[in-house]
């Protein structure tokens, strides 16, 4: 994972994502950033409970344990 280079404005929309999803709450923004990120493993879409019968198209973003390991390399991906 150490070979992943992310430019600044992929790490901080990562970090923001990875705050918003330890807080449990929804991450909208960045969408342009976020299809970047899910391109690469680090993010993904889902569909929170509170969302199931929405017909709403889009989907907001959480960080993966691939992209817990790209912010903190050394921790091996789990959850503090």
């Amino acid at each position: 994972m150490s070979s992943l280079k992310l430019t600044g404005a992929l790490r901080s929309a990562l970090d923001e994502v990875e705050r918003y999803t330890r807080r449990g709450w929804l991450y909208w923004y960045r969408r342009a950033s976020m299809e970047k990120l899910a391109a690469l493993g680090l993010v993904e879409t889902w569909t929170p409970p509170s969302m199931i019968n929405s017909r709403g198209k889009l989907r907001p973003y959480r960080i993966t344990d691939l992209g817990r390991q790209a912010l903190n390399p050394n921790s091996g991906g789990e959850r503090e």
